[in-house]
């Protein structure tokens, strides 16, 4: 299926980090305050934070079981992806036998696609950085804050896995299979966004805010293909020739191939934002000193297309020959939707409607968060999140995240589920202005087959003011300020 395994390379190149989350730990306890802002608009933080300087951050995650590099590790990936290749697919270029496979072992950055009938198809990678940024909380009540950032991700979402490499090539003359629904798709993004949210206080001990992000989108890049209806009924004539029964493929492109990344401008605007709800009860236990929690909907938004975007939907409705030369070279998706063109026009009641602009939407997601403080010295996270529309390339996940504070540093335990993934044991620190860790300590060493790793680092300037009371004879409302900065 060359086709379909273009589309999925075509993904993979379309943005250099094409956005699967690994569990956002460093925002769960506050001291990351541009992070937890992102988490949930509303949180509530330490009621002697004053302000916080966000100088920037950075994410990077990938998960992958389409294939695998051999012995090594997440960081030789990011320091090579120039160097990645995929030797099966260009069995042409390299003389390799479809039927067989490559006949030789793997060198470099060449990566090996699985060979067996996988229960579970993903492929999803992410670059984010975010900064600078500032917050700033009033005594009024109401706090506010400015963000920045850019981020590209993408990947493929509910790909047929009978039509990986590995079943493919073991098809013939007269075989005839099923396609399930699948979609591939690449974001690249700049955002500016304004937060405000109003502190509550109900009493003494117990906090509520309401409170929202609306921001800016820049379009740098967008790609999707969506299959928006399975295929009854592919039919091999012979190897590189297929009938597919119906087809309907539902397309868009800003950029026809990797060279036009090098024009670098804003191509779509748009609009989107977060919503949230946060509260904090202090407890006189003293074992628990602290209960907070909150739920957030984060990254709805839409973005609008001019000429910049081509958008389409390709749709076949009678048997139709594909022969898989066609798209053997790709040399940009124009050539791609031509190549389609060429076959499904040769019939009446196939179709191919096109047009320039179009509108595309950010994948949304809820996020719930809970957390306790254990007496002075510890803290005990929950997190849930999961998407709220079908091709979000983020999964459904569950965290725990246990937490010794100290008065310099804070050490974070995450142990997680993604329905990806799988379960995934990180470790991370919060060190006066520096946060830095993983959500997968694999991510650190070398593997056999290497599919995932994940990375955070983010520097923060957190100001905070303890009031104190001064003696009685003076004013109940003169105060002292104390100026630190440190964890929270």
């Amino acid at each position: 299926m060359k086709l379909f395994f273009s589309i999925w390379m075509l993904t993979c190149v379309f943005v250099n980090f094409s956005k699967a989350q690994s569990l956002p730990w460093y925002a769960i306890n506050g001291q990351d305050v541009q992070a937890a802002i992102s988490l949930n608009p509303a949180y509530l933080f330490n009621p002697d934070l004053n302000s916080s300087i966000n100088v920037g951050s950075a994410t990077i995650d990938y998960n992958n079981n389409f294939g695998y590099f051999l012995n090594k590790s997440f960081f030789d990936l990011i320091f090579n992806m120039g160097d990645v290749s995929v030797p099966e697919l260009q069995f042409k270029k390299l003389g390799f036998d479809p039927a067989v496979g490559i006949d030789r072992d793997l060198v470099g950055y060449e990566m090996k696609l699985n060979e067996t009938d996988l229960t579970k198809i993903y492929f999803s990678t992410s670059w984010k950085y975010t900064g600078p940024g500032f917050y700033k909380r009033e005594e009024s009540g109401f706090n506010w804050g400015v963000t920045s950032g850019i981020e590209a991700f993408g990947g493929v979402n509910n790909y047929p896995r009978q039509i990986t490499y590995g079943p493919y090539r073991k098809y013939s003359s007269s075989d005839e299979i099923q396609v399930n629904k699948f979609n591939g798709f690449g974001d690249a993004i700049v955002k500016i966004g304004l937060n405000g949210a109003y502190e509550y206080k109900i009493d003494p001990k117990t906090r509520f805010s309401i409170g929202g992000t609306l921001r800016y989108i820049g379009s740098l890049a967008h790609f999707s293909m969506t299959s928006d209806a399975p295929i009854e009924s592919l039919y091999f004539l012979k190897r590189d020739e297929v009938q597919a029964s119906n087809l309907k493929l539902i397309y868009q492109y800003s950029h026809n191939g990797p060279e036009e990344f090098k024009q670098i401008k804003i191509g779509g605007n748009g609009i989107g934002g977060d919503l949230g709800v946060f509260f904090n009860r202090q407890l006189n236990y003293p074992q628990v000193s602290f209960f907070r929690g909150g739920i957030s909907l984060t990254d709805f938004g839409a973005i609008w297309y001019g000429n910049d975007m081509k958008s389409g939907e390709i749709t076949i409705n009678t048997p139709t020959i594909l022969s898989f030369g066609k798209f053997d070279k790709f040399e940009g998706f124009d050539q791609l939707i031509d190549s389609f063109e060429y076959y499904i026009t040769k019939s009446p009641e196939n179709s191919h409607k096109q047009k320039s602009g179009g509108v595309s939407y950010t994948p949304t997601n809820l996020q719930f968060t809970l957390g306790c403080g254990f007496m002075n010295y510890g803290r005990l996270h929950f997190y849930f999140s999961t998407p709220l529309v079908q091709w979000s390339p983020e999964a459904f996940q569950i965290g725990l995240v246990p937490e010794l504070t100290f008065r310099m540093l804070n050490i974070l335990v995450p142990f997680s589920y993604n329905q990806w993934t799988g379960f995934r044991l990180g470790a991370g620190v919060n060190l006066s202005f520096l946060t830095i860790g993983t959500d997968d300590v694999r991510t650190f060493r070398s593997r056999e087959q290497l599919k995932s790793g994940s990375f955070y680092v983010g520097i923060n300037l957190n100001k905070f003011v303890k009031k104190v009371r001064k003696s009685r004879q003076q004013s109940s409302h003169a105060y002292h300020t104390e100026f630190m900065l440190g964890v929270m």
